[in-house]
């Protein structure tokens, strides 16, 4: 390799199956996209050449697919709602028999803590105590 020379790292291309890839660009991509641009501008011709009568027919065509696709939209968020307000009702019917399950749990595991902390501060309690009294003992009579 000489100076100022770039290493690539990528191969060159198969010819054959770049040609192969072109063909299907055009044929997948550019001529669906054309129809599609040929059909709207066919419409949009359509639409500046015809008469008063039919302009409001397309109007109204216009009207009916713009008014369909709000329809579904508001089916959608109608769909949306009801889903939220059944799951709610569902989860509010729920949550008091659970919270009462984990009110219990916490209150065995509480006994059971405080039981095992005054049998470990047991044996603390007792020397203190015993020292306490030892103490009251000879001061009594000091």
């Amino acid at each position: 390799m000489k100076d100022g020379e770039i290493p690539t790292l990528v191969p060159q291309r198969n010819p054959i199956t770049y040609a192969a890839h072109k063909r299907q660009i055009i044929w997948q991509i550019y001529v669906p996209l054309g129809i599609f641009i040929l059909l709207i501008i066919v419409l949009a011709v359509i639409a500046v050449l015809a008469d008063a009568k039919g302009k409001s027919l397309w109007a109204d065509i216009s009207i009916i697919y713009l008014s369909v696709f709000l329809m579904l939209v508001a089916l959608l968020i109608l769909a949306i709602t009801i889903t939220s307000a059944y799951m709610l009702y569902q989860g509010l019917n729920l949550i008091p028999y659970k919270t009462l399950q984990a009110q219990a749990f916490f209150f065995r595991l509480e006994r059971k803590v405080r039981t095992i902390s005054n049998q470990s501060a047991e044996p603390f309690m007792r020397l203190s105590s015993l020292k306490a009294s030892v103490l009251a003992f000879f001061r009594a009579f000091i």
